[in-house]
This record gives structure tokens, C-alpha cells and sequence, in this order.
């Protein structure tokens, strides 16, 4: 989108693109080149074995991401991989600073309105749907429940260091399963009083307590670190070859 001479993504746009294999592949191939076989930038050297199977798979995903997209026209694309850093007050006598890598911000027809959007990419297994936001703080909580925690201090964040007091919906990409269940909003509550997320202050007053409490647990100096009680928030941790857990 940020080649697009375009600021209005319409569905015409979109299918344009979606039809523009030559072009796709050649933007696929320069960043498997870039970031997967090191080659560094606007290498277009034919891909091989693996790397050609990976461009495969990231084509089919990125049409199939466009034909979904169609749902939310007109979007006007905002901003990619962008980098904020600021300061966030927690209370009186806590504040933090702050250091946001967002993946996309658009404005697009949310819910029949159009509004702005935080969107994230995730190609795991991360839920979108959670019954309450008390399992997402639970540390022994073994799982996925990290993207939504991911969307909601985002929005927060984002509205705090843009002056921002509008509507924000975060919304979750999960290209995994783009084929088979499309692009859906974060659902918060149980299947009785479940509700679709178009707005992240509809549910901060839930939210922002658990949020709070948390980062005021973590600067407290009379709390020491402690190691996690869920093995499982160690397979990925960079610090596990220093920890002895």
C-alpha cells in the first residue's frame, strides 16, 4: 500500500493489485532475498528449494488478504512498521516510557461507520476471542492470549501519545487462517454476552485496571522478580540461556 500512488484503497485498487502477480512476486522475491536468504536489498535473484516454497505460500496470502480487505473499503492507509515512543502515565506517582513498533494504521468502514483501525499481522496461533481480560493478565495462563493484550495497550498507548479521544478498533490479521474464517474483530466475554471489539474504549474499564495493577506490580521496587510459573512462556524467551529455569 505505501507504493500505491493511491491514499484511497477502494475495491477496485485492491483488485487491481490482487491481479498484479508479476509485481507481487517481484516484492516477495526481494524480501525472501532480504530477510531470508540475507542477500540484502532489491535482490531479485531467482528463489530456490525453500525460499521459493516460502514466496509461494506468502503470494497466496497476500491475494487472498486483498480479496478479504474488500470488506472494509474505502480504506485510507495510514502508516506501516511505525515507531512511537513517548511517555504513558500510570498514576501519580508512576510513569513509564513508552516504545510502539505498530504494524498498519488505516482508516476504514467499521461497522458500517468509517473510523480508525490498529492493525497487527500474526501468522501463529493467537487467539482473537477471550471470555474476559482476566485470563490475559494470568501469568500461570498457558493460552495465547498475548495479541489481545498486544491490541489493547497499543490502542491506549497510541490514543495517549496522539492526543487521540476517538473511537480505535484493534483488529487482528491471522493470516493462518484468512481462507477459512476471514478477517474478524477481537471478541471479549463469554458466548452468552460475547462482543465483537469496534471501539477499544468500550472496554477499557475492565481493561485498564488489570493494566495498571500489572505495570505498578512490575516497578514496585519491594517486589522482586520472580521466575514464570508456565514453562511454556519459556520456549521463545531470549533470556532462557541465563535464567536456570
Amino acid at each position: 500500500y505505501k507504493n500505491l500512488a493511491e491514499t484511497l484503497i477502494t475495491e477496485t485498487v485492491l483488485e487491481r493489485v490482487k491481479n498484479s502477480t508479476a509485481m507481487l512476486s517481484k516484492e516477495i522475491t526481494m524480501a525472501v532475498n532480504e530477510h531470508y536468504n540475507k542477500l540484502g536489498k532489491n535482490n531479485d535473484t531467482e528463489l530456490y528449494g525453500e525460499a521459493k516454497v516460502l514466496a509461494e505460500i506468502m503470494l497466496y496470502s497476500i491475494k487472498e488478504l486483498l480479496e478479504k480487505e474488500k470488506q472494509f473499503v474505502p480504506i485510507v492507509f495510514k502508516s506501516a512498521e511505525e515507531k512511537m515512543v513517548g511517555r504513558y502515565r500510570i498514576s501519580p506517582d508512576l510513569e513509564i516510557n513508552i516504545k510502539l513498533f505498530i504494524d498498519r494504521v488505516d482508516t476504514a468502514m467499521v461497522n458500517g461507520c468509517e473510523q480508525l483501525r490498529i492493525v497487527d499481522y500474526k501468522t501463529g496461533s493467537d487467539k482473537t476471542s477471550v471470555s474476559s481480560f482476566d485470563p490475559v493478565f494470568d501469568s500461570a495462563n498457558a493460552d495465547n492470549n498475548g495479541a489481545i493484550l498486544q491490541m489493547f495497550v497499543y490502542c491506549n498507548f497510541y490514543a495517549a501519545l496522539q492526543n487521540y479521544d476517538g473511537p480505535i478498533q484493534p483488529i487482528i490479521y491471522k493470516l493462518r487462517t484468512l481462507k477459512t474464517e476471514g478477517l474478524k474483530p477481537i471478541i471479549i466475554g463469554s458466548k452468552k454476552d460475547a462482543k465483537p471489539v469496534y471501539d477499544y474504549r468500550d472496554f477499557n474499564d475492565e481493561f485498564l485496571p488489570y493494566l495498571h495493577d500489572t505495570l505498578e506490580e512490575i516497578f514496585n521496587t519491594q517486589i522482586p522478580f520472580a521466575q514464570t510459573k508456565n514453562d511454556d512462556h519459556c520456549k521463545y524467551c531470549s533470556f532462557k540461556t541465563i535464567c536456570s529455569k
